[in-house]
């Protein structure tokens, strides 16, 4: 099944047939203008574990993500036309491995959107648009932008519209938000999918992780009486030594870690 069936099959819910279908619904016929659409599909990439969690090209974009910018009609209007103009003409060309190349397809039609359309946006929105396009072809959709903030060690996800981090084991919630409970399963599957794993009624729970080592637990209905619910602990990129313990967490004294190292040096047993 090649990329574009797999995309319909998204869309429908239902297998498609290897032959060209016209059950499912489709983007808009070559062309024609943008017009308007109700939901946000998520490519499935050819190479789903390259493509896991791609590395962020635009840390300003990307924190414009994570801050939770404003997602107006018209915004979401523009992401959703863009990406169904990407996969209807170039889902045969997107290339996950190439994601500058991708990238610069989804600009081109970024610009050809504006044009059509004669709509404005700040520079910045329209980088926070690329890159919200870029995550959902090819990446996590909104998880990228906490997956590529160093300060998050955890990611919970209770609800699509729910989703608290954790910083400095302090957790909060965050203005990042899924689309909506369809987005949600889908980016479900794809990171379960890495691990020849599913999710279903009949295996609702599932652990997986990530291409940099991530822990994933996912729990979907029946079990999860309000919804899907996924969490992601990110190992730190940085090892806490007895500084961390007292200052930055501050869940010990100076003299209590003078104490545990000089247990440690002289080999005593230690109960913890």
């Amino acid at each position: 099944m090649g990329l574009l069936d797999r995309v319909k099959q998204n869309q429908t819910g239902v297998p498609v047939p290897a032959a060209p279908s016209t059950n499912g619904p489709a983007a808009t016929a070559p062309g024609t203008p943008y017009a308007a659409a109700t939901a946000l599909p998520l490519a499935r990439p050819a190479a789903a574990v390259e493509a896991a969690v791609p590395i962020a090209t635009n840390l300003a974009a990307r924190a414009a993500i994570a801050a939770g910018g404003e997602m107006t009609p018209a915004f979401t209007a523009a992401k959703v036309q863009i990406h169904a103009k990407l996969i209807e003409k170039f889902a045969d060309q997107i290339d996950s491995s190439n994601k500058a190349g991708v990238r610069e397809k989804i600009v081109e039609l970024a610009e050809e959107y504006f044009r059509s359309t004669a709509m404005t946006m700040t520079k910045a929105d329209k980088e926070r648009l690329i890159e919200s396009v870029l995550d959902d072809v090819l990446g996590l959709g909104p998880l990228e932008a906490l997956l590529a903030d160093p300060s998050i060690t955890e990611i919970m996800a209770n609800h699509p519209k729910q989703i608290y981090v954790e910083k400095s084991g302090e957790p909060t919630l965050s203005a990042v938000t899924f689309e909506s409970e369809r987005q949600m399963r889908q980016v479900i599957d794809r990171i379960v999918s890495l691990v020849g794993r599913r999710v279903d009624e009949s295996t609702p729970i599932c652990d997986a992780r990530l291409k940099d080592g991530s822990r994933v637990n996912v729990v979907i209905p029946p079990i999860a009486l309000k919804g899907p619910c996924l969490t992601i602990r990110k190992f730190a990129k940085e090892k806490w030594g007895p500084a961390d313990v007292v200052n930055r967490f501050r869940s010990s004294s100076p003299d209590v870690m003078t104490f545990l190292r000089s247990c440690v040096r002289a080999r005593l047993n230690i109960l913890v």
